[in-house]
């Protein structure tokens, strides 16, 4: 019989249940219910952080470079055939990337910046 350590427990929940009124807090109170860890909505916030910065680190150490992030797929820009945005085609996508690199504290080339590696705690996980 295998021994979990309390650092390799996976917790996952199906996307459905957000449409349905799930609330981080209820799916805090789930990990709490199955872990015993007493985490807060900031962890899991937290959590959540660490693991989109480690997938990017992990996305740059395999080539990703910002200008992937600006390569859409041809369907992108054609216009829509139907429907309330018929006839047009998105506006904006660069825009909504910077900002998202900014929001994640990202740096303009879209790379976690050293400040945030420090406040997360991962700087192991950066090449020097």
């Amino acid at each position: 019989m295998r021994r979990w350590n309390r650092k390799r427990i996976i917790s996952c929940h199906c996307k459905f249940h957000e449409f349905r009124s799930y609330t981080l807090t209820d799916l805090v109170n789930t990990i709490n219910a199955a872990t015993g860890w007493g985490w807060s909505v900031e962890d899991l916030r937290r959590c959540g952080e660490r693991i989109t910065t480690l997938q990017k680190i992990l996305n740059i150490r395999c080539g990703w470079k910002k200008e992937h992030d600006f390569q859409y797929p041809k369907r992108f820009m054609e216009p829509v055939q139907e429907g309330p945005a018929a006839g047009r085609i998105p506006v904006g996508l660069e825009e909504a990337i910077r900002d998202y690199y900014r929001i994640r504290g990202w740096d303009e080339q879209g790379q976690p910046t050293p400040e945030l590696i420090q406040r997360l705690g991962m700087a192991e996980y950066t090449e020097e």
